[in-house]
């Protein structure tokens, strides 16, 4: 029998409706069941992973930059048949895209936190607390101070790949759920568009690559692509992924590596004293160290000059993604890092 031209768009609206559906419903019962989700998907997310691997290995550029660009030609080449054949398509690729993501990654938000895997406590951090952890982490900044010249806080990919690897890997020898491959990362083609959308590294779910923007301050080069390699290691809250980093890079070989650490550590601390006691806060900060103070300046008007209207739209989107995905918080989780941080110290 032969088919209608419809009956291609239809079947693959159904299977990516059906797919989508599949996976709202594994995501469903993984945030019911985590311990489940750990010993089902805490299994195959690394056979997932190890395949994106493999296959990013045979292309040096972002496969995610160039698929944006195969979507955008592909609803050019629809709208160029009229609105209808775009909306026909649109119907199917976005269901696909959104089941891919859970699938491919998104399941790991269901497995279980750091926190109940270490058996830890979490509290709201106290202000003698973070009061101590700034006068720490200042002393400890101030002693890495010319340990490093400033070309070594923007390496290269090649070196951060390199590091990355080896402090994951050594750390996932004491927690096993943290392993995985080689570390994989991306400086985009487009230069400054993740920064003119507020973002200062992002992953990708559908190829597993982590991408940094190109024009980062140097100091939070190596804190954001380790952020970003957590995720590929499968940790996909925010704060566990910032205290993950925190981890693989407070004992890094490269001085550079664990003043990063330090200095995005006490930008959150200072950040959250800041919401109990601000005249405290005014006092500590005139006594870091000129050269810290500077590297604060130079991230503020960074980030500052890029203010605008897409920033605070890609702001909004990831917060309801975030609040959705199950962090109540939403973006305000990034900072929750310091109950971790916290916790470990306790």
């Amino acid at each position: 029998m032969e088919t209608s031209p419809e009956s291609g768009p239809k079947r693959l609206l159904k299977c990516s409706l059906g797919l989508l559906l599949l996976s709202v419903l594994l995501f469903a019962l993984g945030r019911a069941f985590p311990l489940h989700a750990e010993q089902v998907y805490g299994g195959v997310f690394p056979v997932i992973a190890t395949v994106q691997a493999l296959l990013l290995s045979l292309v040096p550029l972002s496969v995610s930059e160039l698929s944006i660009l195969l979507i955008l030609v592909l609803c050019l080449r629809w709208l160029s048949r009229g609105l209808v054949p775009l909306l026909s398509g649109l119907a199917w690729l976005i269901p696909l895209l959104l089941a891919s993501g859970i699938l491919f990654w998104g399941l790991n938000h269901c497995r279980p936190p750091i926190a109940q895997r270490l058996g830890w406590s979490m509290d709201q951090p106290q202000q003698e607390e973070l009061v101590d952890l700034v006068h720490e982490l200042a002393g400890e900044l101030r002693a890495l101070e010319g340990s490093f010249g400033e070309a070594e806080l923007a390496p290269s990919t090649d070196a951060l790949e390199q590091l990355l690897t080896s402090t994951f890997d050594r750390q996932a020898k004491q927690w096993s759920w943290l392993r995985g491959t080689q570390a994989r990362l991306r400086v985009p083609l487009a230069r400054g568009l993740l920064a003119r959308l507020g973002i200062a590294g992002v992953y990708s779910p559908w190829t597993g690559e982590a991408h940094l923007e190109g024009l980062l301050p140097a100091p939070v080069i190596w804190h954001t692509a380790a952020h970003e390699v957590a995720h590929q290691r499968g940790i996909a809250r925010e704060e566990e992924a910032n205290f993950i980093a925190w981890v693989v890079l407070r004992d890094a070989p490269e001085p550079a590596a664990r003043y990063s650490a330090r200095f995005a550590l006490l930008n959150q601390a200072l950040r959250a004293l800041a919401g109990q006691n601000p005249e405290l806060v005014g006092e500590l900060l005139s006594t870091l160290h000129p050269a810290l103070q500077e590297r604060r300046v130079l991230v503020r008007q960074f980030w500052r000059l890029r203010q605008g209207p897409l920033s605070r739209a890609t702001g909004r989107v990831n917060d309801t993604y975030l609040k959705v995905a199950g962090q109540e918080q939403g973006i305000r989780s990034y900072g929750l890092v310091l109950d971790l941080v916290l916790a470990e110290r306790r």
